[in-house]
């Protein structure tokens, strides 16, 4: 628009400003030698106005001074209305043009600090590689000049029409922006994001994101959106998810060779095959945690699925029974309950009642994340095993689930042998199990 380019220009040089308040003087002053039945007044004011909207306060100044000197000449109201009356008609018209002055002075105070934040956001835009464009329903998408860089696109050109478009549009992703185009073309929301590949002129395929929303001004619904330049972002996610399955590799093997030197070292001290036994199953249920952590690409491991792939190494699945939340653990947390559950998944083969053809077992949880001092807690019950040895023999497993479980999760356990079996529960604070719950600084 004439305003953003010009204007800008002639404030920069206060001349220009004054040049034109003197023209425009002239042209009355002209029109009313011409013209001398003219209204006195009617002229003067668009003087003033332009004066000051042209040139600024400067400028508008000016003009106002003389075109209330020019007001007295051609209207001498002292004449026509005797005594302070014919000053006050003077005066009014000065404090009229001063009032437009300090109107234009405002506008021109708002102009130049929206200019001030567009240059800020287009700043922010470019830096932070993001887009915006514009859609009212059933009317063309308007974007602006990022957009046009963003995807390669001819600015002069405009946007295109949306079947260009999409024919940018890899194929997978087509069907989504074609339905969301619709929604909005019939004044319905549609997702609040989407990510789609474009293939530029260029034959650049990049990644954007669009975010988007409706408004609702002067009973008219139109589509505001944000779309960013994701290209980065996914290849680095790309790159960590080869890091990662190249991590769990080279964690499988480091437990492999963990192994391997456990069983060649009991070889050569001729230990005895149960206790090698014992240790090598310790060491792969260690290894099951770890890849269920690492295969979740998270900080956190569903409580559910962690209990499901320590029972599935025993095929015992179908004779547990599950209650309670989903809970999301720690990795922290994800360990220490690992162990747990594969040292009570082995005292229920051995012993309880994964031993007996009826016995059953029931795992139960709570949480209270709404309460930052709430507790988790956690149950193992079993039923319809059989007598639990009179044995006094207080092992590694039992250590494991009265001391060294709770300790790692600062909280505490009980340990029970029942006549139908095993029970075991846990409670501790919630913030050193769930994820996304950081202890506090005195913890």
């Amino acid at each position: 628009m004439w305003i953003d380019k010009r204007l800008p220009l002639m404030r920069r040089h206060p001349a220009y400003g004054m040049m034109t308040a003197v023209g425009l003087i002239a042209a009355v002053v002209v029109l009313k030698w011409i013209f001398p039945q003219f209204p006195p007044f009617l002229p003067l004011y668009p003087v003033v106005v332009l004066s000051a909207f042209i040139g600024g306060r400067p400028a508008g100044i000016f003009s106002w001074i003389v075109c209330s000197g020019l007001a007295a000449y051609y209207f001498p109201a002292w004449e026509i209305y005797p005594g302070l009356a014919g000053f006050l008609v003077i005066a009014g018209f000065a404090a009229v043009c001063g009032l437009i002055i300090f109107v234009v002075d405002l506008l021109d105070r708002a102009v130049l600090r929206l200019q001030h934040e567009r240059r800020k956001l287009d700043l922010a835009l470019g830096a932070a590689d993001l887009a915006t464009w514009e859609l009212t329903p059933g009317e063309k998408v308007v974007w602006d000049r990022h957009f046009f860089a963003m995807t390669g696109i001819a600015e002069k050109d405009g946007a295109p029409p949306l079947e260009r478009f999409l024919a940018m549009v890899h194929p997978d992703d087509q069907h989504r922006l074609r339905e969301a185009r619709t929604l909005m073309d019939q004044g319905q929301v549609p997702a609040a994001k989407d990510e789609y590949r474009v293939t530029r002129p260029d034959g650049r395929t990049i990644w954007l994101a669009n975010y988007r929303t409706m408004i609702d001004a002067d009973s008219k619904r139109y589509f505001i959106g944000i779309t960013q330049n994701i290209t980065s972002r996914k290849r680095d996610e790309k790159q960590i998810r080869h890091l990662i399955r190249e991590l769990v590799h080279r964690v499988k093997n480091q437990y492999g060779i963990v192994l391997a030197i456990v069983r060649e070292t009991g070889r050569q001290m001729q230990v005895s095959p149960q206790f090698l036994d014992l240790v090598e199953s310790r060491i792969i249920a260690l290894s099951r945690s770890q890849d269920l952590l690492l295969g979740t690409q998270t900080e956190s491991v569903d409580l559910h699925a962690l209990l499901k792939v320590h029972l599935d190494a025993f095929g015992m699945a179908q004779r547990v029974s599950t209650q309670g939340p989903t809970v999301a653990l720690n990795a922290k947390a994800a360990q220490y309950l690992g162990i747990a559950l594969h040292e009570l998944c082995t005292n229920a083969a051995k012993y309880g009642a994964f031993s007996h053809p009826d016995g059953h077992v029931t795992v139960s949880c709570s949480t209270e994340p709404q309460d930052p001092d709430g507790l988790f807690k956690f149950a193992w019950s079993e039923r319809n095993g059989p007598a639990p040895p009179n044995s006094t023999r207080r092992g590694f497993g039992s250590r494991v689930l009265k001391e060294i479980t709770p300790a790692a999760l600062s909280g505490s356990a009980t340990l029970e042998l029942l006549a139908g079996g095993l029970s075991w529960s846990l409670s501790a604070p919630a913030r050193f199990v769930m994820a996304g719950m950081e202890p506090t600084p005195q913890d």
